[in-house]
């Protein structure tokens, strides 16, 4: 599964995905100090790339992920990528949106 975000510095977004059991809603909310991204278990591991600049630190499910380990952070592009498996909340730290 690959999930891809464009998140909004003013507003929060959400979808409601179809897992084959119900409805898991996926949300991406702008936060003071940088960006929130919440879903339920999706019934399969997968990828998120999340399109963003600044970032300075990102954790997952309230463990804090290691760059280049964990995660990966493309400047140029202004790409995050990190997978995940079930139910997640992540933070990323600094995150600006590109809008």
């Amino acid at each position: 599964m690959h999930l891809e975000f464009f998140p909004s510095g003013k507003r929060k977004s959400q979808f409601g995905y179809y897992t084959g059991n119900g409805v898991q809603r996926i949300t991406a909310r702008p936060e003071h100090d940088g960006l929130r991204i919440e879903f339920g278990d999706l019934g399969a591991p997968g990828t998120v790339e999340v399109y963003c600049q600044e970032v300075k630190g990102v954790t997952r499910n309230g463990v804090r992920l290691r760059e280049g380990a964990d995660y990966h952070s493309d400047k140029q592009s202004n790409k995050l990528t990190f997978s995940f498996q079930g139910a997640s909340t992540i933070a990323i730290g600094g995150a600006g949106s590109l809008f």
